[in-house]
C-alpha cells in the first residue's frame, strides 16, 4: 500500500512549464509571470530551516540551468555543480536576497571549483541523491530539523571542500545578484570547521564535522592555511575548510544564528546516518501531508495534489525564535498562509508571534521576511500582515490582540498615505489598507475592544473611491505584475456594494465573463520580456482583458466573484479547467513562480472545494475535484467533505450541506469550519 510520501514528486516545478494544450476558457487566459516554478528537489524539512541539494548558481534557488526570469520564456546557461549547498528559498522569484551558504564540494585533485555535471537524481521528501558524471563520486544528501547529513562515496582518496563566502549565483548575471560576507572567520575544533560569516547584516555560525576525517585544515583562494584560526581580511575572496577522506565518508553541517555553542550543540544531539536521517524525515513529512487526506481512482491527480501539498509546507522556515523566507507576504497571504493556519497550531503560533515581533521593530508590517537585516519592499502591497494574523484568530490561534490592535494602529499612521486614493502610490494599496482595517475592526469586536473597533471604523469604506462608476473597475493607477482588471474583482468585505459599483449584477456578470475569457478569444502567451521596460512590459498586458490563469498571485481569488453574482456555474468551469490545464504532474508541472507554496496552496484548496478569504472570516464553497477529502484541522477536529456523484459529466454543484443544513449562499464562516464535520456537496451534469 502507497504512503502519501510516495505521491510527492519533489522535482514538480523545477522545469520550464509542460502543460496541457488548454482548450475552452483556459485558453483564454494570459500567463504574464515567469513560465516555470522556480521550485528546487532539494532534501528539505517541513518548515526547516535547513534544505541541501546541487549547487550550480541557477536562478533562483541555485537549483538548475536557469538565468533570472520573471515572465515568459526561460533562458539557459551551461550549468555546472559546484558542490552541495545549504539554506534555499522555495519557488520564489526575485526577491533581491538569495543565498546558498556552506557550499560542500567534493573532489579528487586538491582544492579549487568544482565543475561537475549532474547525472541521475532520485529525490524524495527530506532525501537527494545522485551521481556526478565527471568524477564518479556519488552522492547523497539528507536532512532533520536542523541539520544536513551528507554521505559521499569516493574511489580511494578525496576530498570535501568547503566553501564558507558563500558562493553566489552566476555573476554574469549581474551585480543584483552577487553578494560577500561583510565580516568572517573561521576555526578547526577537532573535525569540526566553524565559520562565522555576517551575510546581509545577519550573523551565521555554520559548523561542519567528518569523524572520518585523516586531516582537517583551512584555506583561503584555494590555497591551505597553516593555522587553526583564521581571519579573514578580504571579503572579496573565497574562504572554507577542507576535509581529507578517503572511501565512503558521512558529513553532518549546521547552520545557528546565535552562537558556535548552538551550532555544536546541534551537530552533538541525535546524531544518525544518512538512511536514519532520511526516515526520520521521511516519517515527518507524512505526519505533515496527512493533514489532508483525498480520495479518488485518480492516480496522476494524487501525484499533483500531493506534491503541491509537499510544496505548501516548506517556508516559511522555522528557526527556533523566529520564522524566516515568506518569499513575500503578498506572495501567501491569500492560500499559503491561511491553509498552515488551518493545519498546524505550532507553525500558525510561530509564524504570527514572528509577524508581531516585526511589526513592533518595525513600526509597520513588513513585505519581506528573509535571512536579510532589512529587504522590504512597499511596492507590492500595505498592512498585509494584519489580514494574516485575523486569518489565525478566526481558526482559533493564541493570539495576543491587545498587541495586535496596537500594532495595526502604527502600521495604519505609517501608511497615512495609503489610506486615500489622493495620495496612495497605488489605488491597490488602497484596497490594501481598508481591507486590512476591516479585519482589525472584526477582530477589535470579536473579543470586546470597542474602542478599537471605533478607531478602524472610518477607515473601512476608504476602497469604494478606488473604482470607477463609468467602468465599473478601479480607476487610473500604477498596477504591480497586472492591470486594472487583475485587481478590480478582489474579494472586498462588502461584496453587495462592490456589485453595486460596477453597476449592478447584470453588468458585473459581463465585466466577469469578459475577464475569465467566456466572450473573448484564445490568447497567445508572449515571449521573453525579462528585460523590457515597464511601459513595453504593460502595454503587451493591456491588449488583453484577461485573467492571470493562477500564473501568477495578483488575481488567483478572482473567481469566486462569480459566487456573489449567482453564477457558481461558471466558478465550476473556471475550475474545472485549472485541474484540467493548469496544474500538472513532472517537472514543468507549476504553471508560474510558485512563491513559497503560494500557487500550489491555491491549487490544494481548490481541490478540496474551498477557497479562504484573507482576513475575513468566511470561505466560499468552491467545486471539489475529489470524491472525498479529510481535514484534520488545527484544533483537533476533522472536516470531511464529501462530492456525491463526481465525474467528468457531473462538473457542477446542485447543492451543499454542512452537517445536513443547506448553505444555499455557497458561504461558510471560518469558526463554523473550524468546528469539523461534514461538507457535503451534490454534483449534477447541468448549471443550477
Amino acid at each position: 500500500m502507497k504512503r502519501i510520501n510516495d505521491y510527492v514528486n519533489v522535482f514538480q516545478g523545477c522545469e520550464k512549464i509542460d502543460l496541457p494544450k488548454p482548450e475552452g476558457v483556459a485558453a483564454t487566459w494570459l500567463f504574464i509571470k515567469a513560465l516555470i516554478g522556480n521550485t528546487s528537489p532539494y532534501a528539505s524539512y517541513p518548515f526547516g530551516r535547513i534544505s541541501c541539494g546541487p549547487y550550480t548558481g541557477g536562478y533562483s534557488s541555485g537549483y538548475g540551468n536557469h538565468k533570472p526570469n520573471s515572465c515568459g520564456d526561460i533562458d539557459t546557461f551551461d550549468a555546472k555543480v559546484h558542490g552541495f549547498a545549504h539554506l534555499q528559498h522555495a519557488g520564489a522569484g526575485g526577491i533581491k536576497c538569495y543565498y546558498n551558504y556552506a557550499l560542500v564540494s567534493p573532489l579528487y585533485h586538491g582544492l579549487g571549483l568544482c565543475q561537475e555535471e549532474l547525472g541521475e537524481e532520485i529525490a524524495r521528501p527530506g532525501y537527494y541523491s545522485t551521481t556526478l558524471k565527471n568524477s564518479g563520486i556519488q552522492a547523497e544528501v539528507a536532512v532533520t530539523e536542523k541539520k544536513a547529513y551528507h554521505r559521499y562515496y569516493f574511489n580511494g582518496k578525496g576530498i570535501l571542500q568547503v566553501d564558507f563566502s558563500n558562493c553566489d549565483l552566476d555573476p554574469s548575471f549581474g551585480p543584483r545578484f552577487s553578494f560577500h560576507a561583510s565580516e568572517a572567520n573561521m576555526s578547526i575544533q577537532n573535525k569540526t570547521l566553524l565559520s562565522r560569516v555576517v551575510m546581509h547584516g545577519i550573523p551565521l555560525y555554520m559548523a561542519a564535522r567528518c569523524d572520518e576525517a585523516k586531516d582537517v585544515y583551512l584555506w583561503e583562494s584555494y590555497e591551505r592555511i597553516d593555522a587553526d584560526t583564521y581571519e579573514c581580511p578580504d571579503m572579496e575572496k573565497i574562504f572554507g575548510g577542507a576535509f581529507s577522506v578517503e572511501g565512503t565518508t558521512e558529513l553532518q553541517v549546521t547552520i545557528s544564528l546565535n552562537s558556535f555553542e548552538e551550532a555544536l550543540h546541534f551537530l552533538d544531539e541525535n546524531t544518525l546516518s544518512v538512511e536514519e536521517a532520511s526516515k526520520s524525515t521521511a516519517n515527518v513529512w507524512e505526519k505533515y501531508l496527512s493533514a489532508i487526506e483525498i480520495e479518488t481512482e485518480d492516480e496522476r491527480l494524487k501525484e499533483i495534489f500531493y506534491s503541491n501539498l509537499y510544496h505548501s509546507f516548506l517556508k516559511p522556515a522555522n528557526w527556533g525564535e523566529k520564522y524566516v523566507d515568506f518569499p513575500t507576504m503578498w506572495d501567501i497571504y491569500k492560500t499559503q498562509l491561511p491553509l498552515v493556519f488551518t493545519l498546524f497550531a505550532k507553525e500558525g503560533k510561530g509564524i504570527t508571534d514572528t509577524m508581531l515581533n516585526l511589526m513592533e521593530e518595525y513600526g509597520y508590517s513588513p513585505i519581506n521576511v528573509n535571512l536579510h537585516e532589512n529587504n522590504d519592499s512597499q511596492d507590492q502591497c500595505r498592512m498585509i500582515m494584519e489580514h494574516s494574523l485575523a486569518d489565525y484568530f478566526f481558526r482559533g490561534g493564541d493570539l495576543d490582540v491587545d498587541r495586535v490592535l496596537k500594532n495595526a494602529v502604527k502600521d495604519l499612521q505609517y501608511n497615512e498615505k495609503a489610506q486615500s486614493t489622493e495620495t496612495a502610490d497605488s489605488y491597490t494599496h488602497v484596497l490594501d489598507v481598508a481591507c486590512a482595517c476591516e479585519a482589525m475592526y472584526q477582530l477589535a469586536l470579536a473579543t470586546n475592544h470597542t474602542e478599537m473597533a471605533e478607531f478602524f471604523a472610518p477607515y473601512i469604506k476608504n476602497w469604494e473611491a478606488t473604482f470607477d462608476k463609468e467602468t465599473g473597475l478601479l480607476g487610473a493607477s500604477h498596477y504591480y505584475e497586472g492591470i486594472d482588471w487583475n485587481y478590480s474583482f478582489r474579494l472586498v468585505p462588502d461584496m453587495e456594494k462592490r456589485i453595486e459599483l460596477a453597476g449592478g449584477k447584470e453588468r458585473m456578470i459581463t465585466l466577469l465573463d469578459e475577464f475569465f475569457g467566456f466572450t473573448r478569444q484564445p490568447v497567445e502567451q508572449f515571449g521573453d520580456l525579462s528585460h523590457a521596460s515597464w511601459e513595453e512590459y504593460n502595454g503587451v498586458i493591456e491588449k488583453h482583458h484577461s485573467f492571470q490563469g493562477f500564473n501568477n498571485e495578483p488575481d488567483m481569488e478572482t473567481p469566486f466573484n462569480y459566487v456573489a453574482v449567482g453564477r457558481h456555474d461558471r466558478l465550476c468551469e473556471i475550475m474545472r479547467a485549472c485541474i484540467k490545464y493548469i496544474f500538472s504532474d513532472g517537472r514543468g508541472g507549476i504553471p508560474g513562480n510558485n512563491d513559497g507554496g503560494g500557487l500550489s496552496s491555491c491549487y490544494i484548496w481548490n481541490v478540496i472545494g474551498l477557497f479562504p478569504v484573507a482576513g475575513q472570516n468566511l470561505m466560499y464553497l468552491g467545486c471539489p475535484a475529489v470524491e472525498k477529502s479529510k481535514v484534520h484541522l488545527a484544533n483537533g477536529n476533522t472536516l470531511e467533505i464529501i462530492a456525491h456523484n463526481l465525474s467528468e459529466e457531473n462538473m457542477y454543484v446542485k447543492k451543499v450541506l454542512f452537517n445536513g443544513e443547506e448553505m444555499t449562499d455557497f458561504r461558510i464562516t471560518v469558526t463554523k469550519m473550524m468546528q469539523g464535520g461534514r461538507i457535503e456537496f451534490l454534483m449534477c451534469s447541468k448549471p443550477m
